[in-house]
């Protein structure tokens, strides 16, 4: 399901890490471009640097870390988070894999054009932990 030179990321790599509904769109961190469908999913595409110690190789996959996948998921935009079900899927990932908050605003942090970074920040903060002020 994930081709070579691709990392599963966003709700592909939440689905990986703590199962669920398979999710409505294969999430992929690839500079490739899709115009046919994986598994009768649409592909959605994400160009963003991920150093390796965001990404874990599982079965000769890459699949964007826990904290990585937790941060990627509070940047989906307010409808697809709510229908994702975002804070309790980000606060289950969270807690399953031991990831603090202040691990996903470091990648925050280190990202500061990622869109909608600001709705992430608020979102993340509000799962408790932090007390960092935004840096626009």
């Amino acid at each position: 399901m994930i081709p070579n030179d691709a990392a599963a990321c966003m709700t592909l790599a939440a689905w990986i890490w703590i199962g669920g509904d398979f999710p409505p769109t294969i999430d992929l961190l690839t500079d490739m471009h899709f115009r046919s469908r994986i598994h009768g999913r649409r592909v959605r595409v994400f160009n963003r640097k991920a150093p390796a110690s965001q990404k874990i190789m599982i079965t000769g996959r890459e699949v964007t870390s826990p904290a990585r996948t937790a941060c990627d998921i509070t940047l989906l935009p307010d409808l697809e988070f709510e229908d994702f079900g975002g804070t309790a899927r980000v606060r289950e990932l969270m807690e399953h894999y031991d990831v603090g908050v202040d691990d996903c605003l470091r990648i925050l942090d280190d990202n500061r054009y990622w869109p909608n970074r600001v709705a992430s920040r608020r979102r993340l903060e509000s799962l408790g932990g932090a007390s960092v002020s935004v840096i626009v």
